[in-house]
């Protein structure tokens, strides 16, 4: 979940947003399924900033990325992203940019996009064959 303050475009995300829902609801918009609006036209402005679906999916991904760094220590610049098996070539070419935006350097490379299934498996396996292309 991705909440931006309507009057001056502050960025929350996650279990901050999960947990504090009804509190942020009148100064905040609340996206939830930001992701399944990929490729569509929908925008909407915010505090003078107009937001496309595929901002508001970048915005959550740096959200993960900048967590990972302040909490883990892990700075990631390259990371498997899961498609749902529904989503069409412009959704797919969304998540992409999206994914370039908040600063994985993969972008062009197709591998790191796979099904979802695809995405489970090589995230257990752990194997020189999980960053091979799937066929």
């Amino acid at each position: 979940m991705v909440a931006i303050n309507k009057n001056d475009g502050t960025v929350i995300f996650g279990r901050q947003v999960k947990d504090k829902r009804q509190q942020l609801a009148r100064d905040h918009y609340i996206f939830s399924s930001f992701k399944s609006r990929l490729g569509k036209d929908d925008e909407i402005e915010v505090a003078g900033r107009k937001y496309a679906p595929r901002d508001i999916t970048a915005l959550f991904l740096k959200g993960i990325k900048e967590t990972l760094k302040r909490n883990m220590g892990l700075d990631l610049d390259n990371a498997t992203f899961a498609i749902p098996v529904d989503f069409t070539p412009e959704q797919r070419r969304e998540l992409k940019l999206a994914a370039s935006v908040a600063g994985n350097s993969g972008e062009k490379d197709d591998r790191i996009f796979s099904l979802e299934t695809v995405s489970g498996r090589l995230a257990l396996e752990g194997s020189e064959r999980a960053s091979s292309p799937v066929l």
